[in-house]
């Protein structure tokens, strides 16, 4: 098996399936106790998602705040050095904006329970009967474990592309700031 084969199936994850001796071993109590649990650590996945999203939303703010003002002083001063520093760092805040609305596009999410449609099969209605099987709870257990990995997947993806953009807005201000200071000194010493 060549090497880029086996590392595209190992990233490709099964989902999770409760085990034939945990199934025979819980009661009700404890699918009852794992499944809050569960229900618990997904509404707090989507508690981070929402504050990412919030942060997006407010790292544009200040972006689209700052533009403006960087072109405007830009223009106003009519220096092509000073010019050039503001619009490249300008352009490089849109960039970023599209990043962080490529962040914050609508996703496909999970919520923590399900609609009762599409819980409520005769499939598994007919299942349950013939397993004789009294507690729902465990076969949520299943469906439960794979919002909670998809969801842990989609916010640490989005986490780390916002940390990008954090470090990509960090270094081009730090540029800008050092080009600033560098034609500062250059123009001070040939104006004398």
């Amino acid at each position: 098996m060549e090497k880029g084969t086996m590392a595209k199936e190992e990233c490709v994850q099964e989902p999770w399936l409760m085990p034939d001796d945990m199934w025979n071993i819980m009661d009700e109590k404890t699918t009852e106790f794992v499944f809050s649990q569960g229900e618990k650590y997904l509404s707090e996945l989507c508690s981070v998602s929402i504050s990412l999203t919030n942060r997006c939303y407010t790292l544009l703010g200040i972006i689209l705040a700052v533009c403006p003002f960087l072109i405007t002083t830009a223009i106003s001063i009519n220096d092509f050095l000073f010019s050039s520093i503001a619009y490249m760092f300008a352009s490089v805040c849109v960039g970023l904006c599209i990043m962080l609305i490529g962040i914050m596009k609508p996703r496909g999410g999970y919520s923590i329970g399900r609609d009762p449609k599409s819980l409520i099969r005769m499939t598994d209605l007919k299942h349950y009967k013939d397993t004789k099987c009294t507690s729902f709870k465990k076969y949520e257990l299943e469906n439960l474990q794979h919002k909670i990995e998809e969801t842990e997947k989609a916010n640490e993806q989005r986490a780390k592309e916002f940390k990008m953009i954090l470090w990509i807005l960090l270094i081009s201000f730090c540029c800008l700031l050092v080009f600033a200071m560098l034609f500062t000194s250059l123009f001070a010493k040939f104006s004398l």
